[in-house]
């Protein structure tokens, strides 16, 4: 069964990876599997190569009609 996550949820995700978190820590504690967040990660990298944590309220208003389930 495929979940979806809030933009909210992918939002604290991706800035807990990018804070230091690992994938494996981040996948145990909130059930979510290591290719999801490896994912949201790499799609950050892509749509802006320069980034901070700071800016990803902006990215996901931005992408929010772009993105998957996962």
């Amino acid at each position: 069964m495929t979940k979806k996550y809030s933009e909210e949820f992918k939002k604290q995700m991706v800035q807990e990876y990018l804070k230091g978190t690992s994938y494996p820590k981040l996948s145990k504690e909130y059930q979510v599997a290591k290719s999801t967040l490896v994912g949201w990660v790499k799609k950050i990298q892509r749509r802006m190569p320069v980034y901070k944590a700071t800016n990803l309220s902006l990215f996901f208003r931005k992408c929010k009609g772009n993105t998957r389930a996962s």
